[in-house]
């Protein structure tokens, strides 16, 4: 019996799966741009939040529990047109990028 549950799981599962794909809308329905700017990171000009973060010195450093506050990517996906350009703009410092 519990294998038939199972099977009938395994198999609502299996026809679900496809309802939840793209279709090859790789957009998220937004449309593609000729130019995007992208921004990383927040540069901090006070506290990121009450203590246990750092009210004072290396704000948003490694040594701040809160520094994952700053880490911002903004917006999180851009479409571009084909020849289209991307500008990233890191802020805060101590950040490299990678494609």
């Amino acid at each position: 019996m519990r294998k038939a549950h199972l099977l009938v799981g395994g198999a609502v599962l299996a026809l679900a799966i496809p309802l939840f794909s793209q279709h090859g809308d790789l957009t998220h329905l937004q449309p593609a741009v000729p130019n995007a700017a992208v921004e990383f990171g927040v540069l901090p000009t006070g506290p990121l939040g009450p203590p246990p973060c750092l009210q004072t010195g290396a704000i948003g450093g490694r040594a701040d529990p809160c520094a994952y506050k700053i880490h911002n990517l903004t917006p999180e996906e851009v479409t571009i047109v084909k020849d289209g350009q991307v500008t990233f703009q890191i802020h805060g410092g101590g950040h490299a990028m990678a494609i």
